[in-house]
């Protein structure tokens, strides 16, 4: 004879139903689920809780699951995958959240997954560099992971540890599933923006002819290429190791298309703003010169590009001699990227076009820039208006 809370709990479900089997002690859910191997077929199944009845707590530890699968076959979000014994044992701890090994050890499984799926070109690399960082830090945690928890982490981070940080922890909970937990992958996400009006210094940006002169000043080779590519593609600057004119599959040979094949984001097209392509014939871009060091050698698309970059064009500090350097440019490389999305919407180009042409989702975009493009739109309407005015 089933116990009476059981009884409780069903007549509140209308999709499943706690169940325990004649004569044990284990307690089940059963629904119409769809099937394991063909998940278009759905017929009556059971999914063992590794609950008994007898023990402190089942009840509850039961009519949480059993509610938490009501509301999965409500919204159609049911997943054989978030019913697997191990993440049951983690949902029905004590305390209902999960712990910081327990935690690792989803973050763990949850590279082998993306890595799996094909998500990182080089997974050894990305996950040194991206998740290990990450898992050392959360090794001296030892309570429950909570939003709450997350964001007081992420406020102890340097601005690029922070967005790094939340967008893999981001990654684990969609993985994983750990909605079921407290745990919301869009307000991890939303942790890690740096770039909003209220988070950012407001940032000066050169207009395009003060880019041009800065460029022109500019004597080395490939450096001097190297600038002019950032300033008329808005390229990363790690990107000028591999980007090719007219070699993108969708461009058909189209010279003015800059194929980018190594990217944070992947392979895309980038390419010149209408009325903006001369400069790549003045600027002799087609005749490329890619960065290379003292062997002559080219850097690739590796952080010493940056690191080299930086060190020759924006740098300050002594030489090998004693001499303080003159930075060639007294902004940061990122300024032209800056300056190419800020012509592209002054140019009226839309915001997904711009993100698709630089590299990142139309959301980060406007996050990015939000706190110049209002009044640049402001001034471009005013422009349009005097000139009107006067033509009139």
């Amino acid at each position: 004879m089933a116990a009476k809370w059981i009884d409780n709990v069903n007549r509140k479900l209308d999709r499943c139903q706690v169940v325990q089997m004649s004569g044990r002690q284990a307690l089940y859910l059963i629904a119409s689920l769809p099937g394991k191997t063909a998940p278009d077929k759905r017929h009556q199944q059971r999914i063992p809780l590794g609950l008994k009845v007898d023990d402190v707590g089942s009840s509850e530890k039961a009519k949480k699951l059993a509610f938490r699968l009501e509301d999965q076959l409500e919204e159609g979000s049911f997943k054989w995958a978030d019913w697997d014994k191990d993440k049951l044992r983690y949902s029905t701890n004590d305390d209902g959240f999960l712990t910081m090994d327990q935690f690792r050890s989803l973050a763990q499984e949850a590279f082998e997954i993306k890595a799996a799926r094909g998500d990182y070109k080089q997974p050894d690399e990305y996950f040194k560099v991206k998740w290990q960082p990450l898992l050392n830090k959360l090794a001296d945690h030892r309570g429950s992971v909570t939003n709450e928890w997350i964001q007081v982490f992420l406020n102890t981070q340097t601005q690029s540890n922070k967005q790094t940080h939340a967008s893999v922890l981001s990654q684990i909970v969609e993985v994983q599933a750990l909605k079921r937990f407290g745990l919301d992958q869009k307000e991890i996400q939303s942790m890690g923006r740096g770039y909003g009006k209220s988070d950012q210094k407001t940032v000066v940006i050169p207009s395009d002819e003060e880019l041009l002169t800065a460029i022109d000043g500019v004597r080395v080779p490939h450096w001097h290429w190297m600038c002019a590519m950032l300033f008329v593609y808005g390229l990363r600057d790690r990107e000028v190791a591999d980007c090719h004119f007219g070699t993108h599959p969708s461009s058909n040979g189209n010279l003015l298309e800059l194929d980018v094949r190594q990217s944070k984001t992947g392979r895309r097209v980038a390419y010149p703003l209408e009325g903006t392509e001369q400069w790549i014939k003045d600027l002799d871009l087609i005749n490329i010169k890619r960065p290379t060091n003292a062997k002559g050698q080219e850097y690739g698309y590796t952080k010493h590009l940056v690191q080299a970059a930086a060190q020759a064009l924006t740098s300050n500090k002594k030489d090998g001699r004693g001499y303080h350097r003159r930075p060639k440019l007294n902004f940061k490389l990122y300024t032209f990227r800056h300056a190419y999305a800020l012509r592209g919407d002054a140019l009226g180009y839309s915001i997904e076009d711009m993100a698709s042409s630089m590299g990142h989702t139309a959301r980060q975009h406007e996050d990015t820039y939000k706190q110049w493009l209002g009044d640049r739109q402001r001034r471009a309407r005013g422009d349009r208006m005097m000139s009107r005015l006067s033509d009139g």
